[in-house]
């Protein structure tokens, strides 16, 4: 006998790193109660745009705008003052919805957490979705009043694999923001995250122990990716002409800030020197920068793109490397496509995501590197990784790091399977469990 079917609503911090899988959870939750899914009204129409919208035929969730008064130029600002100005605004924009929504169990993602004091105060029950590793989230549950602060403009600086807030600082207003999601989560019902357990038991260690979550479910419920779909996309096609592991694949994200003409300059240089076909997701004005500086042409094969179906590259036969910024979306597409990383962290817990990898011997990182782009990493010290991570500076595809892919690749994809781990933890979480 099935539950009863009970109204979920589901909240997205405004970015599309963390409105991709709050969208997929809801996809998944919506085969078991009604849904409905909240953004920032600015986003909504982005959401369209993007072909984002999930058919309502086959997942009947509820489309809510949320009035924050946020624009398009928020998102020209990556600085943690201009972060806290958006989930303040979420914040106060949530709390007068959840004042009067009508709502079995509300799930807000990390960053606008806070809000859920509104539903306490009406006995709605609530979860927390973290949309990044379990690692990060121990890192933020580590904030103290104690815990020191820096500069808003120190914290795109470069830092070390752990992305220690105790040993570096966090902003202060980001710090206030953290204690204030801390003291919403006490009254929580359960943590659910967007990764699999198998692979973090370090970070369920210190969960297990810690004072806010240490009495909740915590539910490990990823990956979560959009469906797999049929596809004649352009990138598509032209990986189903490359050779088996052969393709170099390029992509850094939905990074706010343009690639500097040297930086650019030398990644091009890396690309042509490998002589390998090679896909490389590029913004266009820095394909308008590349193009203006005159480079060497090649006639390896190549592909230049605005956007790339990003799980549908790095799940090809074709591809055989992803240099990466390691966003946790992009760091379990990796895994889940058994794809060596050269790892280029950017900011936040970048760092964090590209040292997991390489502990778990899938990839290499390079070092000291950040937003600001304060050097610049040579054509050298790019291919050199390369190489050494396919094993094509010993002759054919294959290395230590490409056989520990495939370990990782099984793990995941047993995990989400029946009776694994995130499956078994979905199914609790949406209350269907026997």
């Amino acid at each position: 006998m099935s539950n009863p079917r009970k109204h979920f609503v589901l909240v997205a911090f405004p970015a599309f790193g963390h409105i991709i899988p709050t969208l997929e959870l809801a996809k998944k939750i919506v085969h078991f109660h009604d849904v409905t899914f909240v953004v920032s009204a600015v986003k909504l129409s982005v959401i369209r745009e993007r072909n984002l919208m999930p058919p309502l035929s086959e997942y009947p969730i509820t489309f809510l705008p949320l009035e924050d008064g946020l624009t398009p130029e928020n998102d020209k600002n990556v600085s943690a003052g201009q972060l806290s100005v958006i989930a303040n605004a979420s914040n106060e924009a949530l709390r007068k919805l959840y004042a009067t929504v009508a709502a079995d169990f509300v799930i807000a993602d990390f960053p606008i957490a806070a809000s859920l004091d509104a539903c306490h105060a009406r006995n709605i029950a609530t979860g927390v979705f973290h949309t990044a590793s379990a690692a990060a989230l121990c890192n933020k549950l580590a904030v103290t009043e104690t815990t020191v602060t820096i500069p808003d403009e120190q914290f795109l600086h470069p830092r070390n694999g752990n992305a220690d807030i105790g040993a570096h600082g966090i902003p202060e207003s980001m710090k206030q923001n953290n204690l204030s999601i801390q003291a919403a989560m006490k009254n929580t019902q359960a943590i659910i995250l967007n990764s699999i357990r198998e692979l973090e038991p370090q970070a369920i260690n210190f969960l297990a122990g810690h004072r806010v979550t240490k009495d909740k479910d915590v539910l490990f419920v990823g990956p979560l990716f959009p469906v797999d779909t049929d596809s004649d996309d352009t990138v598509v096609q032209w990986l189903d002409k490359q050779a088996y592991r052969n393709v170099v694949y390029v992509s850094f994200g939905s990074l706010l800030i343009d690639f500097p003409a040297k930086q650019l300059t030398e990644i091009w240089m890396t690309l042509i020197s490998l002589n390998r076909p090679f896909l490389w997701v590029l913004k266009e004005r820095e394909e308008t920068c590349l193009k203006a500086l005159n480079l060497p042409e090649t006639d390896t094969d190549h592909l230049i793109v605005r956007w790339a179906p990003q799980k549908l590259v790095l799940t090809h036969p074709a591809t055989a490397i992803f240099v990466s910024h390691c966003g946790w979306n992009s760091t379990m597409e990796s895994v889940w496509g058994g794809v060596p990383v050269v790892a280029w962290p950017m900011a936040a817990d970048q760092h964090q995501n590209s040292q997991f990898l390489v502990d778990s011997g899938v990839a290499l990182k390079i070092p000291n590197t950040s937003m600001l782009f304060e050097r610049v990493i040579s054509t050298q010290q790019i291919g050199q990784r390369v190489l050494e991570l396919t094993g094509w500076s010993n002759g054919p595809y294959g290395s230590e790091f490409t056989r520990c892919c495939g370990i990782m690749k099984e793990q995941a994809r047993a995990a989400v399977a029946a009776g694994g781990s995130s499956d078994n933890e979905f199914k609790k979480l949406v209350g269907s469990s026997p």
